[in-house]
């Protein structure tokens, strides 16, 4: 058994017996997003803390208030706010 297999399998054993195949996705998704973190951090390609500080701050500055509508906000695209790698 190859060892993406053999740990995909055991991901799913550990939750629970009534778990939902979008939550087995989630977890999966989650464990792809965060093994591609953690490669990129140990080739040196992480984003400095500044700079995630910096677009984070322009991020929540476009967040409606509490018990504003959100209106055009849902319809804000996720992909404006990507962030990729940045050198260092």
């Amino acid at each position: 058994m190859s060892a993406v297999k053999y740990e995909v399998l055991n991901l799913i054993k550990d939750l629970p017996d009534d778990v939902s195949i979008e939550a087995i996705m989630e977890e999966l998704y989650f464990k792809v997003i965060v093994d591609k973190g953690l490669t990129e951090l140990d080739a040196d390609q992480g984003i400095l803390h500044s700079v995630v500080k910096e677009k984070f701050t322009k991020i929540l500055r476009t967040c409606p208030k509490k018990g504003q509508n959100l209106g055009a906000f849902n319809n804000v695209s996720h992909e404006k706010y990507s962030f990729g790698t940045s050198s260092k």
